[in-house]
C-alpha cells in the first residue's frame, strides 16, 4: 500500500491449503491464470481452454502446471520491470474495468478475479474495436461463462460512476484513461481510449 519494494526470498503456493477455498475463490484466483495465457502465451491459452472445463473438478496435474506456466509468466514481465515503469502494466490486462466494478459493487461484495474477468472481455472486445485483433470472443465468452463467471457488468453500477473511477486508474495519465489491449494472443500493448468511445463501447457492452 505504502509502495515500497522489497522482494521477497520466495513465494510458498500451498496446493493442499487451495483445495480448501471455495469455489468462488478457486474461480477468482484462475482468471488471473487465464490473464496471464492471454497476454503471453497463445499455447497455453489453448491447452487451458481444452483441458480446463469444470472448476470443481481440477486435477492436482493441471493446477501444477497451470500455476507454475502462471508464475513463470509474471517474473518474465516482473522481473524486466521491477518498479512497473513499463511492460509490468500488461498484468494489468481486465484490471481498468474490472478494478472500478469491484470499487462500485463494495470489496468484498464481488470478488477480484471476477470483476476482472468481465473487465478482460471488455478489453477484447475494444481490441477488436480498435485493434482488429481477431480472436474468438463468443467462444471465449461461452467458455468462462461454462466455468462460472459473471459475463456483463452488474446492471446497478453506473456508466458513469464506472468511468469517474477508471481515471483513477494507476495506468492513467493526467486523465487519459489507457487499457491494456491485445494485437493478437500473446501481443499486449498499451492503448488510450478516449471517454466517449469509452462511453459508446459500455453501453454496447
Amino acid at each position: 500500500m505504502i509502495g515500497a519494494f522489497y522482494q521477497p526470498e520466495a513465494v510458498f503456493y500451498d496446493l493442499e491449503l487451495l483445495k480448501t477455498l471455495p469455489i468462488q475463490e478457486i474461480r477468482s484466483g484462475f482468471a488471473e491464470v487465464i490473464k496471464h495465457a492471454l497476454i503471453a502465451d497463445p499455447h497455453f491459452y489453448q491447452w487451458l481452454k481444452i483441458n480446463v472445463v469444470d472448476l470443481n473438478s481440477l486435477t492436482l496435474a493441471q493446477l501444477t502446471d497451470s500455476l507454475v506456466k502462471g508464475i513463470k509468466i509474471k517474473n518474465q514481465f516482473v522481473s524486466q520491470d521491477e518498479r512497473e515503469t513499463g511492460v509490468r502494466a500488461y498484468l494489468n490486462l481486465g484490471h481498468t474495468l474490472g478494478h472500478a466494478i469491484e470499487s462500485e459493487m463494495g470489496y468484498g461484495n464481488f470478488t477480484h478475479g471476477e470483476a476482472v474477468m468481465i473487465g478482460m472481455l471488455f478489453a477484447l472486445k475494444l481490441s477488436r474495436e480498435l485493434l482488429g485483433l481477431s480472436f474468438q470472443i463468443h467462444e471465449f465468452t461461452d467458455w468462462v461463462k461454462t466455468l462460472g463467471y459473471e459475463i456483463t457488468i452488474p446492471e446497478q453500477l453506473s456508466l458513469d460512476s464506472l468511468i469517474s473511477k477508471m481515471r483513477q486508474d494507476k495506468k492513467s495519465i493526467g486523465e487519459s484513461i489507457r487499457f491494456v489491449l491485445l494485437n493478437e494472443v500473446g501481443q499486449p500493448c498499451l492503448q488510450e481510449v478516449s471517454e466517449a468511445i469509452l462511453l459508446k463501447e459500455l453501453k454496447s457492452f
